[in-house]
């Protein structure tokens, strides 16, 4: 038989043993808890920065005046601001969004595209007023947001009615990269 001193020494050892064990698979599993987290967090301000984008993209597409009909196709109009280099005008005003992230930088601009011409059927012969073509001119405003910690670009397509101009329709969204024009 042994001594109880040494049998006690090894039971001692032994619950050291479980216990570093233990501490080490806790402190992993705080590790990963803390990074999934942080993920969420960065997942919500991201979704955060696209709505403030997307009601950005939806405060200019209200205003008919951002729309120049008379401008050629390919024609970019940026705010007087503007850190862009490629816009060929710089009249569009600060759209009336509240952010409550003072970081946030936005960027924005209205770009014209080609035309689209829609031919609409007679439902009936009493109803001449349908009848035609009608003429839209086709917009897209880009909006970028920046952070330090991310940036998101959105486009939000527009047309407008060339015979009534204040008749706005949006059209599409889509996501630069992702989304072909």
């Amino acid at each position: 038989m042994r001594p109880a001193a040494y049998q006690h020494g090894t039971v001692l050892i032994l619950s050291l043993v479980f216990a570093a064990m233990l501490a080490l698979v806790t402190a992993t599993l705080v590790q990963t808890a803390t990074q999934q987290l942080h993920m969420a967090g960065n997942d919500q301000f991201r979704t955060l920065m696209r709505q403030y984008a997307q009601s950005v993209a939806a405060a200019l597409a209200k205003n008919q005046h951002n729309f120049q009909l008379d401008k050629p196709v390919g024609h970019v109009n940026c705010p007087p601001a503007s850190g862009q280099f490629d816009c060929d005008s710089r009249t569009l005003p600060a759209p009336n969004v509240q952010v409550d992230i003072a970081t946030l930088a936005f960027d924005y601009r209205v770009v014209r595209h080609a035309v689209f011409r829609s031919t609409l059927s007679r439902p009936s012969s009493e109803d001449e007023e349908h009848t035609g073509v009608n003429v839209f001119a086709t917009f897209e405003i880009e909006v970028r947001v920046n952070s330090s910690a991310a940036s998101v670009h959105v486009v939000q397509g527009v047309a407008v009615d060339v015979q009534s101009p204040t008749t706005i329709y949006r059209t599409h969204w889509r996501e630069p990269g992702v989304d072909p024009l």
